[in-house]
């Protein structure tokens, strides 16, 4: 049994909040997949042999912190700035403890279900184990996991940027967005490397504006939930959503506090941001200026909702196209993008799966490879109720945004 999980942003909290239901759903959610996958097609129940929880990229957010307040940054090289990504890393574990500590447990002792009776149901008075392999890739905004994830005899797993079983090949696939194109999981050479896009705009833009607004008080509880928007959105979507956001403040009565307080701050960090990247001027795999062409939209973006110059960026910064010998599945949040099916002999394409969030949520799924080479993917939420299963089998198939049942066979 394979469980995907991606986008899940754990951060240490100081800039970031989490989201409104927290993160206790995932380890449940996963665990009842785990114990309703052991009912077979014949309606016989037999637990899964064992459980393989890929956490494919952004499982932590290191970029929105306020360790990034000095001179260090994190894609800098040096002690300073290895002692500061390994600080950052420790802080975010300390701080998702509760999630990351059932995973772990995980590990050691495997999750328990209900053992199979000699008709094949479920024997609720005897327990079954079933082991757990896990294996974190590297994200942009995690992009340095291998660096300071060092597996232990008490906690044993895996870390790196992609992961395999010869069917089905995960990666966060940030690398086909041109604003995070560049983050290479490792700080290479002994200048360290140019920031991406995206994590300029983390690093330089929203975390000086995150920590000035949390020095006002009366401020910070209206601007943290526009930081975790922010924190939570690509590059190019950032416009739109500050917009929108601005537009329901206006009308949730804080329009006195938007204009007289946020819009100049956020004007000024990124005025400042713009200055910062004549300097250290970000990676982004367009063939135009970048940041030209993004200050405006985002130094505008809370005095109207409508601007065509933000809705001109999204195809001119859209997902590259990716042409691999395996059905992928990604875990970055993208626009649509297609990937060679060789199953069918490498002629039609098929979109590249890629797992964003319900809404708020951090995505998770369960993945099922039938015997006719359909992948089938069950999206776990933390809503109760039937989930949502889609079977990628035609280029016809879509992840759709309302996650319902798509059945492309």
């Amino acid at each position: 049994m394979l469980v995907v999980a991606s986008n899940w942003g754990l951060s240490d909290g100081t800039l970031v909040s989490g989201p409104a239901g927290g993160h206790g759903w995932l380890p449940s959610a996963i665990h009842r997949a785990v114990m309703r996958s052991g009912f077979q097609r014949d309606g016989r129940y037999r637990p899964v042999d064992g459980v393989d929880l890929v956490l494919a990229g952004d499982t932590f957010d290191w970029l929105v912190t306020d360790l990034w307040c000095g001179a260090v940054r994190p894609w800098q090289a040096g002690r300073r700035a290895r002692a500061a990504r390994r600080a950052v890393a420790t802080r975010t574990l300390w701080a998702a403890r509760r999630v990351m500590g059932h995973l772990a447990r995980w590990v050691r002792r495997g999750v328990p279900v209900s053992a199979a009776d000699r008709r094949g149901r479920p024997d609720w008075t005897a327990r079954h184990t079933v082991p757990v392999r896990l294996t974190l890739l590297a994200g942009d905004r995690d992009s340095w996991l291998a660096e300071v994830a060092v597996p232990t005899r008490r906690h044993p797993f895996g870390a790196g940027i992609r992961w395999s079983d010869g069917v089905l090949a995960v990666r966060h696939g940030h690398d086909l967005d041109p604003a995070c194109h560049g983050a290479a999981g490792m700080v290479a050479g002994p200048d360290g490397r140019s920031p991406t896009l995206s994590e300029s705009v983390a690093v330089d833009l929203l975390v000086p504006f995150a920590v000035a607004m949390r020095a006002e008080q009366a401020t910070w509880r209206v601007v943290r939930p526009l930081i975790r928007l922010l924190a939570t959105s690509r590059t190019v979507d950032m416009p739109t959503r500050l917009a929108r956001w601005a537009a329901a403040a206006e009308g949730g009565g804080a329009a006195d506090v938007l204009h007289g307080s946020i819009e100049p701050a956020w004007r000024r960090a990124v005025e400042a941001w713009f200055e910062t990247t004549r300097c250290s001027v970000p990676d982004c795999a367009v063939e135009f200026d970048a940041v030209e062409a993004l200050a405006p939209a985002l130094g505008a973006a809370l005095e109207r909702v409508a601007d065509t110059e933000s809705a001109a960026l999204l195809p001119r910064l859209a997902c590259a196209a990716d042409h691999e010998s395996a059905r992928h599945l990604l875990g970055h949040r993208s626009g649509e993008c297609r990937l060679q099916d060789t199953a069918r002999g490498g002629e039609e394409d098929m979109p590249a799966i890629s797992l964003p969030p319900a809404g708020d949520e951090p995505a998770a799924v369960v993945v099922r490879v039938d015997e006719g080479g359909r992948t089938c993917l069950e999206h776990l939420s933390s809503v109760t109720g039937a989930p949502a299963v889609i079977t990628i089998d035609r280029p016809e198939a879509r992840w759709t945004a309302g996650g319902r049942v798509v059945d492309a066979a």
